[in-house]
Order: C-alpha cells, then sequence, then structure tokens
C-alpha cells in the first residue's frame, strides 16, 4: 500500500498494532529499539563515526552556457565527513577540498564529477558520467532555418541537450531510469530511418515509458535578431496507445530561454487528440506517410527577436503512450534590415552593394585569432564559405574575393565570423 503521498502515514489503530509488535520478544523484536542496540548499529549520532560515509551529491543546474557557474552540493550520508575530494571534469576549478564548491566550464559537451568523502574509517565516492552540459555560448542557428537532421551522422544529438527529469541521473542516452521505484527506459535519440522531410527525426521511445515519466530536450540557440513577427515550427507524428480518449494523457510542453536555459518560459502546449496524428496503434508506432505528420507553429513575442534563444519541448507519458516522433524544427517571420552591425568589433562596406566582390570587412580584434567567414542566405543557408584566416590584435581589411567568396545574386544576406578563441559574430550586407 502506498502512502507516500499523505503526511499521516498510518491509522492510529495501525500504530498501537506496530508498536505492540515492536514489543514482543519474538526473534528479539524487542531489541530492535534498545539504546544499547541503537548505539551499537550506529543510529545514535554519538557513535555515527563508526560507520564510512557513503557519497552523494547533486548540483543547482544541469544545463549552462559556457563560463556560467554551477554549485556542486555535498549530500553525504551514512557518517560523519572529515574531507571531501571532487574531481570535475574540465572544471574550473577542476578539482577541490570544499564540501559544496563552486566551479565554472569553458568546453562544450558533457562534463563527468566525482565526489571522494572519507574519515577515520574509510572512504567512499561517487561518479556521475554525464553530469552537467555545457552548451556553447554563440548562436548555432541564424535567421530563417530548418534543422530536419539530415546533416547528423551519429546517434545522439549533437549540441542538443537530453534529459529525464523523473530519472536519479542527468546523463545522455542510452540509460535506464527510476521513478518511484519504476523503470524509465523512454529517452530522446537520433532517428535515422524516418522523418518528415528526409529519414532522419528525433525520436522518444515513449512506448516503453511507465506512465508520468517526464523527458525533455531543449535546442542549441537561434539568432532571431532581425526577424520581426518570428515563429517556431515544427513536425510531430505520434499514435494513441489506447481507444479511449479519456485514457490518452499524454502531454507535449514547449518552452523558450533566453538565458542559457536558466529559466523558462512556457509557450504552447499539446495534449489529448490534439497530440494524435495518427490514430490508435496497439503496437510500436513509426509513422510510414506524411499524412500521419501534423505541423505545429507557435507565435513568438517581439522580445524574442535577440540572440541565444533556445527551445524545450518536454514530453509526459500516460499510462498508454506511443512512441513520438519531431523533425522540421525551424524559425518564420520577416527577415528585415534592423541594425546594419550587431557587434561593434565589425564593420562591412559598402553595403548596399552590387557584387559581392566590392565588399570589404573589418574586424577589430582584441587579440591575435583564427577566424572562417561564412555567407548566409536569408533562410540561414550557407551560400558561400571563404577559407581559415589569421588575424592579428586591432584593425584587419578582409577583401571578401580574396578569400573565396562566389558571386550571390540580389537580397539581405548575413555575413558570420567563427572565431576560435571567441563566440561568434555576424553583420547584414545587402546586394542589390
Amino acid at each position: 500500500m502506498e502512502y507516500s503521498y499523505c503526511s499521516h502515514m498510518f491509522t492510529k489503530g495501525q500504530v498501537a498494532g506496530m508498536r505492540a509488535v515492536l514489543n514482543l520478544p519474538i526473534a528479539l523484536r524487542n531489541n530492535l529499539w534498545t539504546s544499547a542496540n541503537l548505539t551499537e548499529t550506529g543510529v545514535y549520532s554519538s557513535s555515527s563515526t563508526i560507520c564510512i560515509p557513503i557519497a552523494d551529491f547533486y548540483f543547482n543546474k544541469k544545463q549552462i552556457c559556457k563560463g556560467q557557474t554551477v554549485n556542486l552540493m555535498d549530500n553525504s550520508f551514512n557518517g560523519i565527513v572529515d574531507t571531501w575530494s571532487w574531481s570535475i571534469e574540465g572544471g574550473n576549478p577542476n578539482t577541490s577540498s570544499d564540501q559544496n564548491p563552486t566551479v565554472s566550464f569553458e568546453q562544450a559537451g558533457w562534463h563527468s564529477i566525482t565526489l571522494t568523502v572519507s574519515n577515520q574509517f574509510g572512504s567512499h565516492f561517487k561518479t556521475i558520467d554525464k553530469a552537467i552540459f555545457v552548451s556553447e555560448d554563440y548562436d548555432m542557428y541564424d535567421g530563417l532555418v530548418v534543422e530536419n537532421f539530415e546533416s547528423f551522422t551519429t546517434n545522439n544529438l549533437q549540441n542538443y541537450y537530453i534529459s529525464t527529469i523523473s530519472g536519479n541521473e542527468n546523463t545522455e542516452i542510452p540509460e535506464v531510469f527510476f521513478n518511484q521505484g519504476v523503470v524509465n527506459i523512454a529517452n530522446w535519440e537520433l532517428a535515422t530511418d524516418v522523418g518528415y522531410s528526409g529519414s532522419k527525426s528525433i525520436h522518444l521511445d515513449a512506448f516503453n515509458s511507465n506512465g508520468l515519466m517526464v523527458d525533455e530536450f531543449s535546442t542549441p540557440s537561434f539568432d532571431l535578431t532581425y526577424i520581426s513577427s518570428p515563429q517556431l515550427t515544427f513536425k510531430y507524428s505520434t499514435a494513441a496507445g489506447t481507444n479511449n480518449i479519456n485514457n490518452i494523457t499524454e502531454v507535449l510542453k514547449i518552452y523558450v530561454s533566453t538565458n542559457c536555459g536558466v529559466t523558462w518560459q512556457q509557450k504552447s502546449t499539446i495534449d489529448g487528440l490534439n497530440l494524435i496524428t495518427a490514430g490508435f496503434d496497439g503496437s510500436k508506432f513509426k509513422p510510414t506517410n506524411i499524412n500521419q505528420w501534423k505541423t505545429k507553429t507557435i507565435s513568438l513575442s517581439s522580445n524574442l527577436s535577440t540572440d541565444n534563444v533556445r527551445f524545450k519541448f518536454e514530453y509526459t507519458s500516460g499510462e498508454n503512450s506511443n512512441d513520438l516522433y519531431i523533425d522540421d524544427i525551424g524559425i518564420e517571420g520577416v527577415l528585415g534590415l534592423g541594425s546594419q552591425n550587431k557587434n561593434s568589433n565589425l564593420s562591412i562596406y559598402p553595403s548596399p552593394t552590387s557584387s559581392i566582390s566590392n565588399v570589404t570587412l573589418e574586424i577589430n580584434s582584441t587579440e591575435n585569432d583564427e577566424v572562417t567567414l561564412q555567407l548566409l542566405n536569408a533562410t540561414g543557408q550557407v551560400v558561400s564559405a571563404g577559407t581559415k584566416i589569421s588575424i592579428i590584435k586591432g584593425v584587419n581589411r578582409i577583401k571578401l574575393s580574396d578569400i573565396g567568396f562566389k558571386t550571390v545574386s540580389t537580397g539581405i544576406y548575413l555575413i558570420k565570423v567563427n572565431s576560435l578563441k571567441y563566440s561568434s559574430s555576424s553583420t547584414r550586407i545587402i546586394i542589390q
């Protein structure tokens, strides 16, 4: 019988019955709660040091951007801890003897953390292999763009953050998670054999979930600076695992963040029959044609016409869930001129111009660096790219025709500067 949700766990009659049992001499039950027994077994605090501590810890953030900090919190038990020894992959610092250190990360990706705790009777350690996910601090997507995952070649989601909220560990696929003693083996992953516009998509194995499990993924950042009336769009496909409408309890929520996932604002909810795209399927579902997909369009407020915009997809399973697929995550809207330059260290001239061959890019760098230049069209596609070049501290003037930029048709373009040492920068140019 489950009472964990209730602060009054037992009736008075049950309490009396249990106390009566504990006073019986049968199997020495009346010895379990004596002071002598509690002292010998280390229950009393005065004798707790006879036990080796068991390492445990948690952290206040699961996902950050480069340079942001995370607080690591000791949660060890079973004995008094005399010393703490942290090993933090890629952390600054990467080791610490503090009980609750604060660390930052400069390298993107998953980072493992190990805590070893000790006292005079021994030591114990705990490692979480994929504890903290660090995102790049530059925008991976720029302008009007659609991600169809066709370029993804490995069975992970590259810069996409994957998490199972209900699990005991914050870790990438594939793992097994537990929620109130129930195994959750549903995880987001890259599907390589089905998609809306191609053969790939993001897939959640929800058919094997056990109800009320929460699985989420969040995207890398988008730059929406020059887009007015922006909209998030995506395709999704799933089938009901039950033919009883009242038992369709699954929910897909979409959130947005502009601070690297520190806080999230909910933008939309898809549930009930609105979530179902392919009717009832009692077996493991996989879409077989484009008619089994739906398009979701979410209007974004004007204050999201900025950079560093991320989206989170959070799915809560029910007792009759089936597999879910998401594809073609993109941005729609009106691409405008905005400011001609969103980075004070970049300038471009002339603009407007009749030919890309006339254009010079000026970079005012604070130190020696290496950069690559890309020319993106209004849909975010790379239409021309230059070779990697070295720049010096100070003002650098680069003629685009000298580094391999090709002639392009008239339109509004984005020149993106990818730095070896810093986040990317961009500026607009008009070819007319």
